[in-house]
């Protein structure tokens, strides 16, 4: 009986873990790893992740933090924001008006969200991160315009500063 309730508490443990999504050898397909069908308001286009894209784009380089230091997955996480806002393309730099971590009730985990501009467009780019002690679980952007190719050129000029190095 025992036996059995062991096998049961892992069971109920292995269905509550995040998937790992792996990062090595990524590479960049629009077509494969972008919906770009949702409009929002007159011409409008709503760009977003199919999955999420936590491993993909930042885990490998941000999850080295020990344990119960949840602040500091946040804390890379905004670092990572503040190297986007001095990247620049076409002479335009993206600009972030609002951030938020949002903690759970015993700080194992939250959730961190950002909004940002393309300076001298009607771009906007958002990310959401969750996060929990050990890595990031999921991570997803949307890029809002009224011009498909250029949200397509900010999602590739985006994931390419993100996006991990295979080792």
């Amino acid at each position: 009986m025992r036996f059995v309730f062991v096998c049961l508490l892992a069971l109920l443990g292995a269905c509550h873990s995040a998937p790992r999504v792996e990062a090595r050898n990524f590479e960049l397909n629009l077509a494969e790893n972008w919906i770009d069908t949702e409009v929002r308001g007159e011409g409008v286009w709503s760009f977003i992740s199919k999955e999420p894209l936590a491993s993909l784009v930042i885990s490998e380089h941000l999850v080295s933090v020990r344990e119960g230091q949840i602040y500091a997955v946040a804390a890379g996480v905004v670092r990572e924001r503040k190297k986007l806002e001095r990247q620049v393309r076409g002479g335009r730099t993206i600009h972030f008006l609002d951030d938020s971590v949002r903690m759970n009730e015993d700080e194992t985990s939250a959730e961190i969200s950002y909004l940002g501009r393309i300076e001298g467009s009607d771009e906007y780019i958002h990310y959401i991160a969750y996060v929990s002690r050990f890595r990031i679980h999921g991570f997803w952007v949307s890029v809002e315009t009224s011009d498909p190719q250029a949200a397509s050129a900010v999602l590739a000029t985006v994931l390419k500063g993100l996006k991990s190095k295979p080792s």
